[in-house]
């Protein structure tokens, strides 16, 4: 199996109250952090044997890991405006992929990545530079899903992992409690597109997937044959409709015209999942007087407007 990951990556300081964790000096090491440990886990999981230690022999040997594929990761950066020089793990975990052109724009460019390796792969990703993977089951979850969908829907289906805050990622004073935020649930109460339930049986537990009320993950993985499709689409690859932001559409925009999106439902969350390793989006979640927790945009500062 080969997996071909594409990472857009930017960073330049601008000023602290920027809105953007890319453009705030004192977010340098958390910014290299993130990424360093976005790379480590795919090659953790996916891209290398492991070593079980014998401790009567003094020796530790090799063990099989069945989740093992080829990996290339590709980030793709700007000349003088990203981290990949300071960053916390070996350089040749990944590619470098230098883009021209307005910043904002950098995710587009992991998409070109993605289209020209086209019919190369097993596996085409695309991850935000803070978007972590640690479930060795992960690709396996997915190829289940896509083989075993019940019926056919137009258009087809593609599974998103549930996005999760995580606050003992973060700093102790944004803490309100122990819990993991997913802030990527639901814009609407009814779904996007319509489609049937599933509910998946695994360890004496009852998954339920479900079409998505919001289809934002930071990140896609698509098949062979879902990239096909995906780089037929319109959508792909057109910057006339931003959603959200430029990087947001990126992310979502054009499977989100190209699939039916499903997500984990309320009561599954942790089957498929990425964790948000710089968890920006716990200043969303407020505490009232009787301890209820809402949720609400930060607003932006004005330098994070002349941003």
């Amino acid at each position: 199996m080969r997996a071909l990951i594409a990472i857009p990556h930017f960073y330049r300081p601008y000023a602290e109250g920027a809105r953007h964790d890319s453009l705030r000096p004192s977010a340098r090491t958390e910014r290299a952090r993130a990424l360093a440990t976005s790379i480590l886990r795919l090659h953790e999981l996916f891209g290398s044997d492991h070593l079980a230690a014998w401790h009567e022999q003094g020796c530790v040997r090799p063990a099989v890991n069945p989740e093992r594929m080829q990996l290339d990761i590709v980030v793709c950066v700007q000349d003088g405006a990203h981290l990949l020089d300071e960053l916390p793990c070996p350089a040749g975990l990944f590619h470098r992929q230098i883009a021209t052109g307005d910043p904002q724009l950098l995710g587009f460019a992991a998409h070109h990545v993605l289209a020209r390796e086209r019919r190369r792969y097993d596996w085409y990703c695309y991850m935000e530079d803070d978007i972590v993977v640690e479930d060795p089951l992960f690709f396996r979850k997915l190829a289940f899903f896509n083989r075993h969908f019940p019926v056919a829907l137009d258009p087809p289906p593609l599974l998103q992992p549930s996005r999760y805050d995580s606050p003992t990622d973060g700093n102790p004073r944004r803490l309100l409690g122990p819990e993991r935020v997913y802030p990527d649930f639901a814009i609407p109460d009814r779904p996007l597109r319509p489609g049937p339930v599933v509910r998946l049986s695994l360890l004496d537990r009852t998954y339920t997937l479900e079409p998505c009320r919001h289809p934002h993950a930071g990140c896609f993985f698509l098949n062979a044959e879902q990239m096909e499709r995906l780089g037929a689409s319109p959508a792909f690859l057109d910057l006339g409709r931003p959603w959200v932001t430029w990087l947001d559409t990126a992310a979502s925009l054009a499977i989100m015209e190209s699939f039916t999106i499903y997500k984990p439902a309320a009561d599954s969350l942790d089957f498929l999942e990425v964790r948000h390793a710089r968890p920006v989006m716990l200043e969303q979640l407020r505490a009232l007087p009787d301890g209820t927790r809402t949720w609400r945009p930060a607003a932006p500062t004005a330098a994070a407007e002349a941003a």
